[in-house]
């Protein structure tokens, strides 16, 4: 086998190889991912919707114009 060309590819092997010899500290279950991901949509959902709501009157300014 030859060794990794790059720096960073060494470091994410050796960082992969170490995580796989570890047992998981944490446990995440089904509750907590959920909580998560509601959290994440609830905080981040509504930026997003504004950005889309510009991006289409944008697309329409610019259709408008030609």
């Amino acid at each position: 086998m030859t060794p990794p060309r790059s720096p960073i590819i060494a470091f994410l092997l050796v960082l992969c190889l170490v995580s796989l010899a570890c047992e998981p500290v944490f446990v995440v279950g089904w509750q907590e991912v959920t909580l998560i991901l509601l959290l994440a949509v609830f905080l981040v959902g509504p930026l997003v919707y504004r950005l889309l709501r510009a991006w289409i009157k944008f697309q329409d300014a610019l259709k408008k114009k030609k």
